[in-house]
């Protein structure tokens, strides 16, 4: 037993011994230049990546913004019941061709919008059933509203909408934006950074713009008045 312990000791001392004298010996020079040469371009990267994602930022979040406010005006045709109904009409019609086959989905996405009437059973031409239930919703929020704080007064509830739904759902689009650079400066190579970055915010800014479209309906039937105004 004593023997065996004796050659453990050795056997580890010598494995000491050896480790002292590999870390006591200087790196050569060429460990050392490609050591500093990684350390550089390491670095350098991290500042393209850190410059050339302020730069796409920057473009991406000007022509959004602007691609933005343009769609707004245009879609929601500053503000008037038949523009929101028009692009009320274009979301239910994407609704249905989304929800093909799966009625009770589709009334239970309708629901989520406005009180809607749809029957429990598929009627025979779903999209024009869907579209008249929809106009029905609409036509009685204008008298519900109009009747509580007067003649244009769903013109303005509809203004308030858009704006404040446009400018939350914005804020959070930009946050998107800069976890979709951090993520491109991880996975994407440096000569496709741009082209990746740009591309993946173009997929985020239509999913903005539908959760906008969706959000404005939804907020426009939904929302409680307040107190009566003269």
């Amino acid at each position: 037993m004593a023997e065996l312990t004796a050659m453990a000791g050795d056997d580890a001392a010598h494995t000491l011994a050896k480790l002292r004298a590999e870390i006591a010996q200087p790196m050569s020079s060429a460990a050392v230049t490609t050591f500093v040469a990684d350390r550089q371009n390491h670095l350098e990267l991290s500042r393209f990546y850190q410059d050339e994602a302020r730069r796409v930022l920057a473009d991406l979040r000007a022509a959004q913004l602007d691609e933005l406010t343009e769609y707004c005006a245009a879609l929601f045709d500053e503000q008037t019941v038949s523009g929101l109904q028009r692009v009320l009409r274009g979301y239910l019609d994407t609704l249905v061709k989304e929800h093909r086959g799966r009625y009770a989905d589709l009334r239970d996405a309708v629901s989520d919008l406005y009180p809607t009437e749809l029957p429990p059973r598929p009627p025979a031409n779903l999209a024009s059933a869907v579209r008249a239930d929809a106009d029905r919703a609409l036509a009685e929020r204008v008298r519900e509203v109009e009747d509580r704080a007067g003649a244009d007064a769903m013109a303005r509830l509809i203004d308030l909408v858009v704006r404040t739904v446009r400018d939350r759902n914005w804020r959070g689009h930009l946050v998107d934006l800069d976890t979709l650079s951090t993520v491109c400066g991880y996975t994407v190579p440096a000569n496709r950074f741009r082209a990746e970055l740009t591309a993946r915010a173009a997929e985020r800014f239509s999913v903005l713009w539908r959760e906008l479209v969706r959000d404005v309906i939804g907020y426009v039937h939904q929302v409680e008045l307040g107190a009566e105004s003269s």
